[in-house]
């Protein structure tokens, strides 16, 4: 106990890395359950953003209350990754995770049958904060039953978030117009029903066997209570990674279409084309990347590498927009790359289940009010100025911090490391303190 800590990463073989086992082996319910929720994590944003024609012939629904709904995402996110970790250690995570697919599953309902607007936006922000929470336990559902496949699993279910944000526009109109847009919903609903099913037999399992794996790390430790996660270095360079990605993907699906007519000279479906081109470039990274990191001793490379290509991708549209539009827009895509790394990292940088769904909530929260944010400062800047180069330039600055995340990052620490430092360095309380 009295060992000193250097904070450093130790030696694999001092790691007690877990021996591979064979994916499905003892775990295939808990894979499966993984799976269909990541599927629903992108659904409950992108929803309605395609049938709100549809949507008005039922009820009217103004601009401002779809900007509302657009804007409801970022803070639900945060104020469930606020709140998730506390209830992923009382509750532990198949419980969890079983509120998460209820509050979705309901919110998807209310909007299915909403009369009205106000119906819609109660439902909006009810599934978007199930989806936060999902958001927050996923990471640590992989460490608990796949710490030998964290890359793998990561790389399945970044995927899938993938595809549930792009399945919605594509099935969302034809739907609408052959059997109603209420009916539409409906497919989402059941969708989202069908992740109850492996997890509520996974919480079976999990309370007729306290032993099994990797439960004890959820029993938190009463001495790490008093050093906050915020003490480490690491799970802040986690936090500005994902800040980052989270901002510049959030303002470019904002906001990408709507500049290029002024920036490139695109036409609207130009416009169109270019987003398209921006999110089909982030599903590569989103297969490959969660594994490389895994394999590599220095993910401050990656991290650096993404960073780069946002930088490149803003920095090609303010100097040069019309001479090679295509390429920027394709770089700023693979700066999505950060993304999954900063989701993997949570895991890799982590010991424990605890630690892990403790920096998933921490890294989630900071991100997803930064992201919210952006924005409406890009919103700002443009009515102000009334030209796009104070968005572009304001876009370079926000992603060095990345930069900065991915120096600390390479120092190749463990955040349970970095906290037992603390702990180590903190007075012990005394008994009845």
């Amino acid at each position: 106990m009295g060992a000193r800590h250097s904070g450093k990463i130790r030696p694999m073989d001092a790691q007690r890395l877990p021996q591979l086992r064979p994916l499905w082996h003892g775990r295939a319910l808990a894979l499966i359950g993984i799976l269909v929720v990541a599927l629903n994590l992108r659904a409950s944003t992108n929803l309605l953003s395609s049938i709100y024609p549809y949507i008005r012939e039922s009820f009217d629904v103004s601009p401002l209350v779809v900007g509302i709904i657009g804007t409801i995402a970022p803070f639900s996110f945060a104020l469930a990754a606020l709140v998730t970790p506390r209830i992923g250690r009382r509750l532990g995570i198949e419980a969890a995770l079983l509120l998460a697919i209820a509050l979705i599953v309901l919110g998807h309902i209310l909007r299915t049958a909403a009369p009205n607007h106000w119906f819609l936006m109660l439902g909006a922000a009810l599934s978007l904060i199930g989806t936060g929470m999902g958001n927050v336990l996923l990471p640590p559902a992989i460490k608990k039953y796949f710490p030998d496949r964290i890359g793998l699993m990561t790389a399945m279910y970044m995927t899938l978030m993938s595809v549930s944000a792009t399945v919605p526009a594509l099935i969302g109109v034809p739907m609408s117009e052959s059997v109603g847009w209420r009916m539409s919903l409906v497919v989402w609903v059941c969708t989202a029903a069908v992740a109850v099913i492996p997890w509520v037999v996974e919480l079976r399992n999990a309370r007729q066997s306290p032993g099994g794996t990797n439960t004890a790390d959820l029993i938190a430790d009463p001495t790490q209570s008093h050093v906050p996660v915020w003490r480490s270095p690491t799970a802040w360079a986690i936090t500005l990674v994902l800040a980052v990605s989270s901002i510049n993907g959030y303002v470019s699906y904002a906001w990408l279409a709507i500049m290029m007519p002024d920036v490139a000279g695109l036409d609207t479906s130009g416009s169109a084309l270019m987003l398209a081109v921006y999110g089909v470039t982030g599903l590569p990274p989103a297969l490959i990347i969660p594994i490389l990191a895994s394999r590599m001793k220095r993910a401050d490379r990656l991290v650096h590498l993404g960073t780069a290509f946002f930088m490149i991708g803003w920095l090609g549209f303010l100097i040069a927009p019309a001479n090679g539009t295509w390429v920027w827009g394709t770089i700023l895509g693979f700066g999505g790359l950060l993304f999954p790394l900063s989701l993997v990292l949570i895991n890799l940088r982590s010991r424990t289940t605890a630690t892990s769904m403790t920096v998933s909530g921490f890294a989630q929260v900071g991100a997803y009010l930064f992201a919210g944010i952006g924005p409406i400062v890009v919103g700002v800047l443009h009515e102000v100025q009334g030209d796009w180069h104070g968005v572009l330039i304001f876009l370079t600055i926000v992603t060095i911090p990345a930069f900065v995340g991915g120096i600390v990052l390479g120092r190749n620490r463990m955040i349970d490391d970095e906290l037992a430092v603390h702990r180590a360095q903190s007075p012990t309380p005394t008994k009845g303190a």
